[in-house]
């Protein structure tokens, strides 16, 4: 599935696993809709942060940074 917020609605509803970004599943964790299964695994994978030069000095990008950074 391309979309972990799909995936994570799928596992939320009983239809199987979803392996997402820890970020994007936390949330759900927290709230009681999914279980993690297992320890969290290091991703090859990462992000590409695209916007114009002004939207970088915004707090809620700064604070997106931070979390991927983190």
């Amino acid at each position: 599935m391309a979309d972990a917020g799909l995936a994570l609605s799928a596992a939320a509803a009983g239809l199987g696993r979803a392996h997402v970004p820890e970020l994007l599943a936390r949330a759900w964790h927290e709230a009681g809709r999914i279980a993690e299964l297992g320890e969290a695994q290091e991703s090859r994978r990462g992000y590409w942060l695209v916007a114009p030069l002004p939207q970088w000095r915004q707090k809620k990008v700064k604070a997106l940074v931070a979390a991927l950074a983190g």
